[in-house]
């Protein structure tokens, strides 16, 4: 339960998004690669933006930095025409060209390229995308942080769903769509609820001197279902406490054979006159210890009762 809520509360907004949709898998390295591109295309935009003008990322600079590496090392290039129309069209580029240099305008032209190749390579995938990311997905001009979250919650929500950690109804369109308020307000009376049920147990380990440490690890159901049951055997307590008094008793006057014999001879107070009186309401034997089937039914999910 809690990480099932903690999936659909973690889960970015999907508008529009179907998580159950089978190219999230089918598809799945081409998406990553594309989410990939995308990010290196938003790394080189925010690195040269404020130095180059709008025009230059939609310039052909091939013949540009092809004149510019094949000459700019020259010692006569300053005499070549080929190098000087290349510094004037490089320097057209930029904002501020007046201190532009050869070397600067080849790494600019070198990101206008992979630019231009990255956005090239979405129109690939464009149609697989638009369907998967719906409105969110908008070629170069996409959110990428978004659509790379949104992508990784999908798939991590499906491996999830697949080996059985949380409910299979987390990747249904409609409930992806919550109210991420009350859905955490609800989470934590959750979670307060599970703190306190197991704060409850071990107060009933402690009270009870139960060895918890052999507790079996069950479904939340079974162990709801085992609650249910020893909840409906509280009556019993007496039968159990009656059981460890009486044998106290008896070991404290040496008597540990007759101890020995209540907690191993069912059908002791058929056969023996014990040192305690029987007392028909608690059910015990004839040695006047209560039978070990009380005490034995009576326990919690995995523990063992305290022996003496």
């Amino acid at each position: 339960m809690g990480a099932t809520s903690g999936a659909l509360i973690g889960n970015p907004q999907l508008p529009g998004i179907d998580p159950r949709a089978p190219e999230w898998l089918a598809r799945s390295s081409e998406i990553r690669q594309t989410l990939a591109a995308g990010q290196r295309l938003h790394e080189i935009h925010n690195t040269w933006d404020r130095a180059l003008v709008e025009s230059a990322w939609h310039t052909e600079v091939d013949v540009l930095r092809r004149d510019l590496e094949e000459t700019n090392r020259r010692w006569w290039r300053f005499l070549s025409s080929r190098w000087r129309d290349a510094i004037r069209k490089g320097k057209a580029l930029f904002r501020n060209p007046a201190k532009i240099k050869a070397e600067e305008i080849i790494r600019a032209s070198e990101a206008i390229l992979e630019s231009s190749s990255i956005i090239t390579s979405f129109a690939s995938v464009a149609p697989t995308l638009g369907t998967l990311f719906d409105g969110e997905w908008q070629s170069e001009r996409s959110d990428w942080d978004r659509l790379r979250s949104q992508f990784e919650w999908v798939q991590s929500t499906t491996e999830a769903v697949r080996k059985g950690i949380i409910a299979p109804w987390c990747l249904d369109r409609t409930r992806c769509q919550l109210d991420r308020g009350k859905l955490k307000a609800h989470a934590a009376a959750v979670e307060l609820a599970i703190n306190e049920m197991q704060q409850a147990a071990a107060e009933i380990a402690r009270i009870l001197e139960l060895d918890c440490a052999v507790a079996v690890q069950a479904a939340l159901a079974e162990l709801a279902e085992r609650w249910q049951k020893m909840a409906s055997r509280t009556e019993e307590l007496g039968l159990l406490v009656s059981y460890n008094q009486a044998a106290d008793a008896c070991r404290s006057e040496s008597l540990d054979a007759v101890v020995e014999i209540g907690d191993t001879w069912q059908g002791a107070g058929k056969h023996l006159n014990g040192p305690v009186r029987p007392d028909a309401r608690c059910r015990t034997s004839g040695s006047g210890i209560p039978r070990k089937t009380c005490a034995r039914q009576f326990r919690w999910s995995g523990t063992r009762r305290r022996r003496g």
